[in-house]
This record gives structure tokens, sequence and C-alpha cells, in this order.
């Protein structure tokens, strides 16, 4: 019996081993350091969604699909996220979704406008955050570590958290950078 037990918390132990080196490789004790910076601007084409955030990689992907048939080079997607998932049943949660255009394919809108929405974003000042893109669960720890971030920062400061999240997900860098808007 006494072996048993011996085998049993071994592996437990061995386990916990794991998973914690697990985390710490996909980035969940990395520190967050949250900058005031201006960004942008993004042209982007996209796509409405209205459900669960953890279902945009699916129509995102069939848009970039769409765009790289089209023509377009995009390699960064971007996620608007306007509503806060603890304030708002998911059924109800609406985002933007999509890929953003670059420079070489700016002079394309024009031609496909009528298949594709297109948006700008303005440069404009944003709380900044990075999380590296590991793998795919990158796209769930991210949001996890960094909107709690961007809380306790803007509470600190005394200023309204706003609903509105935007994410970028630069292939290039294999870094999301989450974006909050916010005012003084």
């Amino acid at each position: 019996m006494k072996k048993i037990l011996i085998i049993i918390s071994g592996i437990f132990g061995l386990s916990i081993l794991v998973i914690t080196i697990f985390l710490y490789y996909m980035g969940m004790f990395i520190s967050i350091d949250i900058k005031e910076k201006e960004m942008g601007p993004y042209t982007f084409a996209y796509i409405e969604h209205i459900g669960p955030y953890m279902e945009v990689g699916k129509p995102m992907m069939e848009l970039d699909t769409q765009l790289r048939e089209a023509g377009f080079n995009s390699v960064n997607g971007i996620g608007i996220y306007f509503d806060d998932p603890s304030k708002t049943p998911e059924d109800k949660l609406r985002s933007h979704i999509g890929s953003i255009i670059t420079a070489k394919d700016m002079d394309k809108i024009e031609q496909y406008k009528d298949k594709f929405q297109f948006k700008t974003l303005a440069k404009t000042k944003y709380l900044v955050a990075e999380f590296p893109i590991k793998n795919q669960f990158s796209y769930i720890l991210g949001p996890i570590r960094i909107y709690p971030a961007f809380s306790k920062y803007l509470n600190k400061k005394g200023i309204p958290i706003p609903n509105t999240g935007i994410e970028i997900y630069n292939m290039e860098n294999n870094t999301i950078y989450f974006m909050m808007e916010y005012t003084k």
C-alpha cells in the first residue's frame, strides 16, 4: 500500500511540475508591462460576429482565405471586442474580426469594397500590452492575463474601464498586441 501511495504522489508531483513548466512556457507568469502609446492607423477587412468570443477563430480564418483568393496578402489579424463578457450574455457578444490590409494592398480596397467590409482605426493613444503567441492556447491565456491588468491599471488611475478591447494578432512577431482606448 505504501508503494502505491509513493507512486501516486510521484505521478501527482510530476504532473504538477509538467503543468507548471507548460504554463511558464506559455507566458502565464510573465510580468505584464502596460504602456500608454499611440498605435495605428490600421485599415482592415472584417466581418461582424455575434456570439462567444471563443468562436471567432473559424470565421476569421474563412475571411482570411477569401482575402487571399482575392489577392490580398494580409499577415496580421485584428479583433475588436465591443462587450465585456462578464456583463454581456455570450450569445450577445459583438465583435469585428478580420485581417489588416498591408500597404501594398491598399489600392485593392476600392475594387473589393462591394465584396468585403473595410474599416480604419485612426492613430490614437491606447493602453497597450503584449503577449506571446506560442500556440492556440495563447489566444485564451492572453485575455485572461491582460484584461484584468488593464482594469487594475485604469482603476489605480481612476479612469473608467471601457468595454471595448482591441487585439492585433501580429503573426510576423508571434505577438498579440492588446489595446484599449481610454480617456484621461
